[in-house]
């Protein structure tokens, strides 16, 4: 992997689109009035970006469903495309190092798979990225981690060189 990383960043000159899907979120809103019943929407994100040289052309996005309400976030150079009977969304071009966040909203819970198919472009076919959430350790605690290894290996040399010769000759 490590070889495939450095020929793609020092001798692939051509886009490369790749996408991360959010998870998906829920928001339950109370009723205003009384006896009418709450409202439960669920919100999800695709994330597309383009980490080549040279711009990305012609990205379609298949679905299984567009919901109603989405919202497409591109900079003001692209163009975007809605085709409702086919389900795709077509963005001209990506540039690179541009991101573009393709935001939907409805009261149907969407999975990760209302993406139909693969995310293509002219040049090829978007990657995903999986991220995961973590939790990012405090600055006390990673200081603290960082001095117990120094503690650790010092620890180790003091023993390898003091200890061990002296164990080796009352042999």
């Amino acid at each position: 992997y490590a070889i495939r990383f450095f020929y793609e960043r020092i001798f692939d000159r051509g886009p490369k689109v790749v996408f991360n899907i959010e998870i998906i979120r829920g928001f339950n809103i109370p009723a205003t009035q009384p006896g009418n019943p709450n409202i439960h929407l669920w919100q999800q994100s695709i994330y597309l970006t383009n980490w080549g040289k040279t711009p990305a052309t012609n990205i379609v996005i298949p679905h299984r469903l567009i919901p109603f309400y989405r919202n497409i976030s591109v900079p003001a150079i692209s163009k975007t495309r809605e085709d409702l009977p086919n389900r795709t969304i077509t963005i001209e071009s990506i540039a690179p190092g541009e991101l573009v966040t393709i935001t939907y909203l409805d009261y149907f819970d969407y999975s990760p798979t209302a993406i139909q198919g693969q995310i293509v472009y002219d040049q090829g076919v978007a990657r995903e990225i999986p991220l995961f959430v973590t939790r990012y350790p405090n600055k006390w605690f990673v200081r603290a981690r960082r001095l117990f290894v120094i503690i650790g290996i010092a620890a180790l040399l003091y023993f390898c060189y003091f200890k061990i010769p002296i164990y080796l000759q009352i042999i």
